[in-house]
């Protein structure tokens, strides 16, 4: 679904009003009106000094203000917040920055953190944190019935309190409906509160109608009253694991480990080989997915899992944002380069067209190119090596050098050994791919990662060229040649070789979700940089009982059930 951004304008008191359904989104006085229609009636404060994890759920995210005043509320308090929200027409982040004179000076930084993060305009599932992952905001872009059919079916861990805060029920009908809030009681925790600026007596029907007890909240002067509920029916009241164990400190069981340590889960991370980053996680690699010029679920999961990691990512130990730019290449022909970015450019700037002249300036004159391509600006170059070690010191992870798991603690495989042996029984086809990364020394070295045939990545002085993709073990010596013949005629003194292996399936997507009495969040391949952190948050919520943050289609084809599924269904047709 193609997301149109917010029509808006501005009055003479600075509050925004937006022109698609003729209603203002606050008064002048913003902060307050949160404070006095979502936060108090519901007690937010108090009980948030006895709910370690406390979950908001809210219709109409707007301009932010009541997530950011909530989230600042939570942090005072010491708390971790879940904020589930869905805008339909969200604001660009440009408006957003206007609104920080009516943003209260402790929400501030949450604020300005917002905007920094400010998803760009894609349906679906937007998931960004903050405060170190004590605030973890899940931003819908879509519509409402979307958004609560996803809570309704994924969100097992209840909600403790609705905001709702769409524009005023004549004006958007389709939220404030039947359906809507007998949605939010499926959700509901039991005594789950309910806070709204209108005082519409349908809406206080309806949702009497859903299982709230509803009452009339005084909002003299500024205007007569607003309504305030308490959810008084048997709620959705799951329990998620306070402590887990993951198998394998490379790039996915760091990350993953990080995800739930960050949520207060107390992690065991066990690396039999005696060393985090083994394997393909002690290389370099850019932080960048092949994008699809296509509508499919893979596609989705391509663009999900780059734009997630830049975020996650963002200011760590060996994450260098240079940028990267996507030449044509066997796999990418300039067409193609040319389809993806028309499908993706009217979400935002994260990805732009550059000329064989852009790409000079942006690289430096030497590395010219033939042809135009795709530049990523924010995309980074990382040192998988120190990016685990430093995943891997976050509070509340205990990294042990040991393969000993304990029967009675959730188990999460996170490396290809471990999968070895549920392969077979589960119908999965795991290739071993070998690859290798040469190392060099320029004596004037690209300003960005160049991808194209190969990759030529920036470390300071000197560059990665690779890498190899090999079924079977090549000669080293082959594989540099292979490698250094990308350069062409450049100037460069070899220094070394890094050779590794990487874990695939046949369908080279994938493995995260259940499997079994287990979870699984392997066999990333080539593009484990930037899929693992993705595949961390689809984990960590599914344990949780959070909503995982990529749509049911693109769950499917990363399931690792997948094959097993597909084996039955032979069957059934023989």
């Amino acid at each position: 679904m193609k997301i149109e951004p917010a029509e808006i304008t501005w009055d003479t008191s600075g509050a925004p009003f937006n022109t698609r359904y003729r209603d203002i989104y606050s008064s002048h006085d913003a902060a307050s009106e949160v404070q006095r229609v979502f936060l108090e009636p519901a007690d937010i404060a108090d009980r948030l000094t006895v709910t370690p994890h406390f979950t908001i759920a809210e219709l109409g995210f707007g301009t932010g203000l009541n997530f950011v005043i909530a989230a600042a509320l939570a942090l005072r308090n010491a708390r971790h917040l879940h904020f589930l929200s869905v805008e339909r027409h969200p604001l660009h982040a440009a408006d957003l920055k206007r609104l920080r004179t009516c943003c209260p000076e402790s929400a501030l930084p949450l604020l300005d953190e917002l905007i920094r993060q400010w998803p760009p305009f894609l349906d679906g599932w937007h998931r960004r944190e903050f405060a170190g992952g004590r605030i973890v905001l899940s931003l819908w872009f879509g519509d409402v019935t979307d958004f609560l059919s996803r809570l309704v079916t994924d969100q097992l861990y209840g909600v403790d309190a609705w905001f709702l805060d769409g524009f005023a029920p004549d004006r958007n009908p389709d939220m404030w409906s039947e359906a809507t809030f007998t949605s939010m009681a499926k959700v509901s925790r039991s005594r789950a509160t309910v806070t709204t600026f209108t005082s519409v007596g349908r809406v206080r029907r309806g949702l009497e109608s859903a299982g709230f007890a509803m009452r009339r909240v005084d909002q003299s002067p500024v205007k007569r009253e607003s309504l305030a509920g308490e959810f008084m029916r048997p709620g959705r009241d799951c329990l998620f694991p306070l402590r887990a164990q993951i198998l394998g400190a490379g790039i996915a069981g760091c990350s993953l480990a990080a995800h739930l340590a960050r949520r207060g889960v107390e992690v065991r991370l066990l690396e039999p080989f005696g060393a985090v980053a083994t394997g393909a996680s002690q290389m370099y690699a850019a932080q960048h997915s092949r994008l699809l010029a296509d509508d499919s679920p893979v596609a989705a999961w391509r663009a999900a899992s780059h734009l997630y990691s830049l975020e996650f990512t963002q200011g760590r130990d060996g994450v260098d944002a240079c940028g990267v730019i996507q030449l044509p290449g066997p796999n990418a022909s300039l067409d193609r380069l040319e389809r993806t970015l028309a499908c993706y450019q009217s979400s935002g700037d994260w990805l732009q067209w550059t000329s064989p002249e852009a790409v000079a300036a942006l690289a430096g004159s030497q590395w010219r190119p033939d042809s135009a391509g795709l530049w990523f600006p924010s995309a980074p170059v990382v040192d998988l090596a120190r990016l685990c070690t430093d995943l891997a010191t976050t509070p509340g992870i205990q990294l042990a050098f040991s393969d000993r798991v304990d029967p009675e603690v959730p188990l999460i495989y996170c490396n290809a050994a471990g999968m070895a042996s549920l392969a077979g029984e589960h119908h999965i086809p795991l290739h071993t791919l070998w690859g290798q990364a040469d190392h060099v020394v320029f004596p004037d070295p690209p300003r960005t990662a160049l991808l194209g045939d190969g990759y030529v990545l920036p470390r300071g002085e000197f560059g990665v060229v690779g890498s190899t993709y090999e079924y079977s073990p090549w000669d080293p010596e082959e594989a540099t040649r292979t490698n250094l013949a990308r350069l062409s005629s450049r100037t460069h003194i070899w220094t070394r070789r890094q050779r590794a292996t990487r874990v695939t399936t046949a369908d080279r997507m994938p493995l995260i979700g259940k499997l079994g009495d287990v979870w699984v969040s392997t066999a990333h391949g080539s593009m484990g940089a930037t899929s693992a952190h993705l595949g961390a948050a689809v984990v960590q919520s599914l344990m949780m009982g959070w909503a995982p943050p990529v749509t049911p289609e693109v769950l499917d084809v990363i399931a690792p059930e997948r094959f097993a599924r597909r084996a039955q269904k032979k069957l059934r047709k023989v």
